[in-house]
């Protein structure tokens, strides 16, 4: 009995210090509306998720971006908006890899953060048929 009860608080002792330091939990999920909800911040992210991605952020990297810009500059200094477009496997098809009118409803996107947010820094990006859409619009924008 004594030799298992020292067994026992060896193995405790090995997993405790084993045990994976809890880390802050991510703030930015597979949809974020900051900027449509909550205004503007000191920086705007406007995210396009990749083909078949869920949500408006998709399931990665889009989140991972978003968590990371929030730890870096500060949660309180950063929006974090997904981009509303269909993702579909067909829209690869599409000339640019992304069709015309969903480049054009993101290029009123930025126009509209950069308009109502006029000292906010805007970073664009995307993943995937996302990334294509993000050259799409921004290829089709005037300087301003």
């Amino acid at each position: 009995m004594q030799f298992s009860l020292s067994i026992a608080t060896a193995i405790l002792a090995a997993t405790a210090s084993a045990m994976p330091v809890l880390e802050t939990r991510q703030t930015v999920g597979t949809t974020a509306n900051e900027f449509t909800s909550g205004g503007c911040k000191d920086v705007v992210l406007l995210y396009a998720r990749g083909t078949t991605q869920a949500g408006n952020m998709g399931q990665e990297p889009g989140p991972e971006l978003g968590n990371a810009l929030k730890a870096r500059l500060g949660a309180a200094r950063v929006a974090v908006q997904g981009v509303a477009y269909s993702a579909s496997l067909l829209g690869n098809l599409n000339p640019g890899g992304a069709p015309a009118n969903e480049a054009t409803s993101f290029r009123t996107l930025i126009g509209q953060v950069a308009s109502q947010c006029p000292n906010a820094r805007i970073v664009v990006s995307g993943y995937s048929q996302g990334a294509a859409l993000v050259h799409r619009a921004v290829e089709g924008a005037t300087a301003a």
